[in-house]
């Protein structure tokens, strides 16, 4: 709807302007829930630990960020660092949204 000011302009589409779920493919077996971790040194500990399995890898211009299966005391969850900076960060999250999580904790 056309209004005087544009912030106060509303557009009712349900898709975004740019939208990850269209050209990033979704991973049918990733655990729902995930942690978001800022502490490579606590990812590297837990994949060692866990045996963690990479189930896709996320790019950015400072390298590949892996996105991992973990399995605690009998459940899976995905566990990824999101990169420095929010707009990163974001980015981030939107593509691990794309590949299948829905529900998120960070740490």
């Amino acid at each position: 709807m056309k209004q005087e000011f544009p912030i106060l302009e509303f557009d009712p589409s349900a898709s975004a302007v740019i939208e990850p779920g269209v050209s990033i493919k979704r991973v049918e077996d990733i655990p729902p829930c995930a942690v978001i971790c800022f502490f490579q040194e606590v990812i590297e500990k837990v994949v060692r630990e866990r045996k963690a399995r990479v189930l896709a890898e996320q790019k950015s211009e400072i390298g590949i960020h892996p996105v991992y299966e973990v399995i605690h005391v009998d459940r899976r969850f995905t566990l990824f660092h999101p990169g420095v900076g929010a707009p990163l960060a974001a980015g981030m999250l939107e593509e691990v949204i794309a590949l299948g999580c829905r529900k998120f904790i960070a740490c």
